[in-house]
């Protein structure tokens, strides 16, 4: 063997199990941005050089608030009727995020995905001057979740005001708003949140209450489990279908006991199931401890490759230091999860943590 073929073979080598170890280690890199942070021409171009400059290959922008739409509705096709209205934040200027934040990386040959992240059943913002006449909360009242006693679920309470899952006529409606997202915007995924119920009180319909009425041992929180279950499955199915590659993922709670016991959210199932591609885990722990001992959880559960871990990366009353950031980081790494997220975008700029992470 010649000296060249020699060195070329080292070469190849050498190569090869570089590519091997990058491959292994790769890591995704995300945050999401919040619909006031973008709803400008120059708040997503901020947005876009700040994911450039620091190598996040992830965007989420808020393509649905609460019932209503930082994008167009049926923009181009209009194959699925979509009655959404436009986010009160863009009633004077009319901009659509979306479409110019994924020319914009198409434009500049950027190597960053853009994902609609969308709310699902939360319908509401605490602020009803912020919705119009046309909104889901006026044409259709009878679609919002109640307790046993009748009581509607409030828009001034928990997120807002609820969907009810279990209504078929909820479950086309959202379907079609999604759809209607899919077919139009050059995606590279779409995210569901707030697939879930408020709380354990609510879920009481009429379909409920006849099967408590007739079954002698009727599990009401097993079947508003099936309910979710079965609204993610039709999702994915329905979603896949129009565009096979797109990522298809859920933001979920990170405390699995209680996500099954009070928000009928039982994410384990949608990821042994196949009825999802991928979780983003909202682990925002403040504490190291109690977030080791999630991450020691979770990585006994054998998704690692299916989970992407969301560390908070904003602060409420008191200061969060960047070292708190990091300190999660190292844990998550320990773990070998090797996908991370980071809620918020508005807490990464507004706190300068950005600098100081040591990714």
């Amino acid at each position: 063997m010649s000296r060249f073929n020699i060195f070329s073979h080292k070469g190849f080598l050498t190569g090869f199990f570089l590519l091997l170890f990058t491959c292994a280690f790769a890591q995704d890199e995300a945050f999401w941005v919040t619909a006031w942070n973008m709803n400008t021409p120059a708040k997503v171009d901020s947005v876009l050089s700040v994911a450039r400059q620091y190598g996040f290959d992830k965007v989420f922008l808020q393509t649905r608030y609460r019932g209503d739409a930082l994008y167009t509705p049926n923009r181009k096709d209009s194959t699925y009727s979509n009655p959404d209205s436009l986010c009160y934040l863009l009633w004077q200027n009319k901009f659509d995020p979306l479409a110019y934040a994924i020319e914009k990386v198409k434009n500049d040959s950027l190597n960053i995905g853009i994902y609609a992240w969308v709310t699902t059943f939360v319908a509401t913002p605490h602020d009803l001057r912020k919705i119009t006449p046309g909104h889901v909360y006026y044409t259709h009242p009878e679609w919002f979740l109640r307790t046993r006693g009748g009581k509607v679920s409030a828009y001034n309470e928990y997120e807002g005001a609820f969907l009810d899952p279990a209504l078929p006529q909820v479950r086309d409606y959202l379907i079609k708003v999604f759809s209607d997202i899919v077919v139009n915007y050059d995606l590279a995924g779409i995210q569901l949140d707030y697939v879930r119920y408020p709380d354990s009180i609510f879920g009481w319909d009429k379909y409920s209450l006849a099967l408590d009425d007739s079954l002698e041992n009727f599990d009401f929180s097993k079947w508003k489990t099936q309910k979710i279950n079965s609204f993610v499955n039709y999702a994915y199915i329905s979603l896949k279908s129009l565009k096979p590659r797109m990522e298809i993922s859920a933001a979920v709670v990170s405390d699995t006991v209680k996500g099954r016991h009070s928000y009928s959210q039982d994410w384990i199932k949608w990821l042994n199931n196949s009825y999802i591609d991928r979780v983003y885990v909202m682990a925002y722990n403040t504490s190291n401890r109690s977030f080791a001992d999630l991450i020691k959880r979770l990585s006994q559960m054998n998704f690692r490759d299916k989970m992407t871990i969301v560390v908070r990366s904003w602060r409420e009353f008191r200061y969060y230091h960047v070292s708190k950031i990091n300190d999660k980081l190292k844990i998550l790494k320990k773990y070998h999860f090797n996908s991370v997220g980071f809620y918020n975008y508005s807490g990464l700029i507004e706190n300068n943590y950005l600098p100081f992470i040591r990714f």
